[in-house]
C-alpha cells in the first residue's frame, strides 16, 4: 500500500486511512478473480490439468488487471479541487 501510494500515485490527497480500506478491497477483489479464473480453468479444460502453471498465469494476469484498474480508478484516483 504505501508503496503504491508514495511512489505511483503521489498526487492523491483522499485520507489515508479510506484509501487503505479501499485498497483493501481492491485487493479482495484481484484475488479472487486470480483465483476463480485459474480454478475454472483447471476444472473446465483438460489442457490446463496438463500445464496448470499456464491457467495460474491467467489467473494472475486477470487479478492484476482488476488490481491495477482498481488502484488507479477507485483506490488513488486523482481529483482536482477547486
Amino acid at each position: 500500500f504505501l508503496l503504491n501510494k508514495y511512489f505511483n500515485f503521489r498526487k492523491t490527497v483522499t485520507h489515508i486511512l479510506r484509501q487503505y480500506v479501499r485498497f483493501f478491497l481492491v485487493s479482495i477483489a484481484g484475488f479472487s478473480v486470480k483465483w476463480y479464473i485459474s480454478v475454472y480453468l483447471f476444472e473446465t479444460n483438460p489442457f490446463f490439468h496438463k500445464y496448470y502453471l499456464f491457467a495460474a498465469f491467467i489467473g494472475i494476469m486477470g487479478g492484476l488487471a482488476i488490481n491495477f484498474a482498481g488502484s488507479k480508478l477507485v483506490v488513488f484516483r486523482y481529483r482536482v479541487t477547486e
